[in-house]
């Protein structure tokens, strides 16, 4: 009996030692689920002061001045507030009449615990009998870099407003590019409007902000998808140090390349290693040869030089000139020693 009476208790004593406290589990990776909202969403005949989101956990806001946005806009901001698992916003104007509201909160809400941001939350509601279905989607694009520009706002104004009062006068619809410059408008109604474009901090020019902007007044029953190119109104071209007599000097390893683009329009064509600008060469009619182009990886940008004084040229919204179309060939060139190579260049590209 002894001996039974050690081993269980030398079998309590190793079960002992090797307990261990309880995890925690698997960390909370999920964003807050929306559960109901009141009115609910895509209510007409819309006469509430506020509307209420109710979600699965507690929550806060992140970085609600940068991203909530309601189109048409209101004459006085949207207040909100949060209570635990509720956020509500509260309207302290009259909305307007037979109008469609569009109510952004994409990447407003993250949950408390692990900072889980929501998305994609978007509230619908009119103040008329029917919700407005038209869309207007398309992508802002830099002009120089021709890369997709992030959280960029872009709006709609009255069609008979000064061009000049357009970026200095609060807009009707307002939204945001996504992380690709994509934007997108949903319930539009059937009038016409001017479109703009602003990487600035709010919805007003300021003379450090880009700009883009379309010389088409655009319609959503009509226009579905708008490319819009952002420049800087107060660029300055600035030239590269070298001289094309220096860069076509000949070497032992040297490549060609023919550009096959069909243009009445003088061309200035960029070479660039990586990101390093190399050489320009400048054309007022083919062949567009380069000759002279020591071995390697390039990348080439065309820019179609619309007023032919040789380099590129930023928009000007007052005389409404949009900035100089480039090209950005998508194909890395590989220039080989004694090659040519013959690149195509479609101008309607973009």
């Amino acid at each position: 009996m002894k001996i039974l009476n050690a081993v269980i208790f030398l079998m309590l004593l190793n079960s002992c030692a090797n307990m261990v406290m309880p995890t925690g589990g698997e960390k909370d990776a999920s964003s807050p689920i929306l559960l109901q909202t009141l009115p609910q969403n895509n209510s007409v005949n819309f006469k509430n002061n506020r509307i209420t989101f109710v979600f699965n956990e507690n929550i806060q806001e992140n970085r609600w001045s940068d991203y909530f946005n309601i189109s048409p806009t209101t004459q006085k901001l949207v207040e909100y507030k949060i209570s635990k698992n509720i956020l509500t916003l509260l309207f302290d104007t009259e909305l307007k009449d037979s109008t469609t509201f569009s109510v952004n909160l994409n990447n407003c809400i993250k949950d408390i615990n692990e900072g889980n941001i929501l998305e994609n939350l978007v509230y619908n509601f009119s103040t008329s009998n029917k919700i407005d279905s038209l869309e207007i989607s398309g992508k802002v694009i830099d002009a120089q870099s021709l890369q997709g520009v992030s959280n960029a706002w872009v709006f709609l104004q009255n069609k008979d407003l000064a061009d000049s009062l357009c970026v200095n006068t609060k807009p009707i619809y307002v939204t945001k590019t996504n992380a690709d410059g994509t934007y997108y408008f949903n319930n539009l109604n059937e009038k016409t409007y001017k479109i703009f474009a602003l990487n600035g901090v709010d919805l007003y020019y300021n003379n450090s902000d880009k700009i883009a902007f379309s010389t088409d007044a655009i319609n959503a029953k009509i226009d579905s998808n708008k490319i819009l190119y952002l420049f800087d109104p107060l660029y300055q071209h600035k030239t590269i140090e070298d001289s094309l007599s220096t860069k076509e000097k000949k070497t032992e390893d040297s490549g060609k390349i023919i550009l096959d683009c069909i243009t009445n329009d003088n061309l200035i064509i960029q070479l660039y290693d990586e990101k390093k600008l190399i050489n320009e060469y400048f054309f007022k009619y083919g062949p567009y040869v380069l000759n002279n182009i020591s071995s390697g990886k390039y990348n080439l940008k065309v820019i179609v030089d619309s007023n032919k004084n040789n380099k590129w040229d930023t928009g000007n919204l007052k005389s409404q000139i949009l900035p100089e179309k480039i090209i950005k060939i998508k194909d890395v060139i590989n220039v080989r020693e004694n090659w040519t190579l013959e690149v195509s260049c479609n101008l309607n590209e973009l």
